[in-house]
């Protein structure tokens, strides 16, 4: 892109429960414990943007891939993964406190209707291209008595289409 202005390529850890063990002293890392005297100094040796800056933004932004055709895909089936809805807080499955409620065993309690909304952002990002049922969100998200109960939550934050067998959900 023949461009002049200077870059300085560095690694960057934000989570501070994150430590790279026997890290080579000349890795060019910011660590957590690093990062607000990095922000710091980088504030203080910063220049007003050039109109040149803002070229190459424009020109960087035109050239990203949303689809990377070389990445990792993982093959997987509906079948294959583990039923449940995770806790935001720690990642286990949580278990049924009361029809409102669910818990987790780190202490964390969630609406029913929050986890299974998110479950089924989870389910549409793993099936892009499976339809949205009262069947498979119930059996997605393993956690509820009824199917009722998943069609009712489903039907308050999706439209549906279809019916009976067939139906399925679309956002409004």
């Amino acid at each position: 892109m023949r461009v002049k202005t200077p870059l300085k390529a560095l690694l960057i850890f934000i989570n501070p429960e994150f430590h790279l063990y026997q890290a080579a002293m000349i890795l060019p890392a910011i660590f957590p414990a690093q990062l607000n005297r990095f922000l710091d100094t980088l504030k203080m040796k910063s220049q007003p943007a050039t109109k040149n800056h803002f070229m190459l933004a424009e020109k960087l932004m035109s050239l990203h891939m949303k689809d990377i055709p070389y990445g990792r895909h993982f093959k997987y089936t509906f079948e294959e993964l583990e039923k449940g809805v995770k806790c935001t807080s720690c990642g286990l499955f949580m278990s049924l406190l009361n029809k409102n409620n669910l818990k987790c065993g780190c202490g964390s309690i969630e609406k029913t209707e929050f986890a299974i909304l998110r479950s089924v952002e989870e389910y549409k990002i793993l099936f892009p291209e499976e339809k949205i049922t009262t069947k498979s969100i119930h059996m997605f998200c393993n956690i509820l008595n009824s199917k009722r109960s998943t069609q009712k939550i489903l039907s308050k934050q999706y439209q549906i289409n279809g019916f009976g067998k067939t139906s399925y959900y679309e956002p409004f």
